[in-house]
Order: C-alpha cells, then structure tokens, then sequence
C-alpha cells in the first residue's frame, strides 16, 4: 500500500509481550501517521495473559482496569483501540510481513523471533503503578523514525537495538 505521500510503505508486525500497550501503540500510531492499514500487532503471551480478552475492550473488562494506552491514544491522538484485536505471535507471523518489530523484553521474546526482517526496539514495557507517558513517547518517536526511513529508502537495520547484542559480546 503507499501513504498519501506516494511512499511505498511495507506491512509491518510490532511484537510485545500481551499485544496490550507497546505493539497497540505502535501499530496505531503507524496506521495513523501513513493513513494506511499496513501495520499489525501481536504479543508472546496473550495465549497466557488473559486470553479470553480478545479485543483490548474485553482485556480492560476481564483484567479490572481501563487500558493506559487506549487512554493515551484517545487522549492524544483521538483513536480508540477498544475493539482493536490482541493476538497471539506465531512464528508464521514473521513471513507474512516485510518487517516485524519485536519491542518485547528480551525474557519475552522467545528463540524464534529472529530472522532477516525481524528488528527489536529495547522500549521498557509499562508496569503497574507507572503514572508517565514515557513508554508511550519512546514508541511514538521510534515509529516516526522508521516511517521516516521507509521514506528515503534506508535500511531497516539501522533502527535495531539488536536483542542479541550481550549474548554475542559475552
């Protein structure tokens, strides 16, 4: 699909841990900044982390507390993500899109998240009690980037914290 600005655009996955803060945010806010439907969400554990919440209206219902990120995106951007899907990652997931962007915590992501179009975003996730917006500013900046780079044709890797960066230097 191309974006208002002619701008060849790639489907994108964003990878989190309950497809519930960091990958709704940035899969929203991408849609929204390219005016397309090109980026999807999934996290590790939503097959673990209240499953039967498939939607984030029946996450907020089932876990007891309304979403900081549907009120972060309402709030700022004027989306509502209630009945924004939650789904499970599968390793099938990563062929069916150009460039999948895992922003799970490295304990979150298991072994198979990797591959030539696979990228990690080291953005912690949201815990319980936080009050600030800082999660929510890092992926916004983070997504601007990577439109940013799709515009001038750049290279992906170049947004890459690299998850195995430790492990190799150890």
């Amino acid at each position: 699909k191309k974006s208002r600005q002619g701008v060849q655009l790639v489907k994108v996955l964003f990878v989190c841990y309950a497809n519930a803060g960091r990958s709704q945010t940035a899969k929203a806010l991408y849609n929204l900044f390219t005016a397309t439907d090109n980026a999807h969400g999934a996290g590790t554990n939503v097959a673990n982390y209240f499953p039967e919440g498939k939607t984030i209206g029946e996450y907020e219902k089932i876990s007891g507390h309304v979403s900081r990120t549907r009120s972060y995106l309402k709030n700022n951007f004027d989306i509502d993500i209630v009945n924004s899907s939650r789904v499970h990652m599968t390793s099938d997931l990563i062929s069916r899109h150009d460039l999948v962007v895992n922003i799970a915590e490295r304990w979150q992501t298991p072994d198979w998240l990797r591959g030539e179009n696979v990228i990690w975003w080291d953005v912690p996730d949201l815990l319980p009690g936080d009050s600030g917006d800082s999660t929510f500013i890092e992926v916004e900046k983070r997504v601007r980037e990577l439109i940013e780079l799709e515009k001038s044709r750049g290279n992906f890797r170049e947004l890459d914290d690299n998850i195995d960066k430790e492990a190799n230097n150890g």
